[in-house]
């Protein structure tokens, strides 16, 4: 199957939206999360070990500018989740309280 298509000023690759999984797959891409896609192209980008055994080496990398920076080490910084208030704390042990005594009824 051809993945590169003609188009008036050249060819370019064919959209990945309107490609099966299958397809992708013999390309040998495969569903992962973002952050880690990201970090691949991080270890691909500094000529990292891709086993991740030299992941050193992305914690030194020095391109803040470049937009993958901030997610070079296999996490988003700007999620919050896992991060809870004491008093969302307070609300979800009550919650998993009331699930409990609600359980034994």
């Amino acid at each position: 199957m051809n993945y590169v298509e003609n188009i008036s000023d050249g060819t370019q690759g064919k959209d990945p939206r309107k490609m099966t999984v299958q397809e992708l797959n013999n390309l040998g891409h495969f569903k992962k999360s973002m952050v880690k896609i990201i970090k691949e192209m991080c270890n691909s980008c500094i000529g990292a070990d891709p086993s991740g055994q030299r992941n050193i080496e992305v914690s030194r990398c020095q391109c803040i500018g470049c937009p993958l920076w901030p997610y070079r080490m296999g996490k988003n910084p700007f999620s919050t989740r896992g991060e809870m208030s004491d008093e969302r704390k307070a609300e979800a042990a009550e919650r998993l309280r009331n699930a409990r005594l609600n359980r034994n009824l």
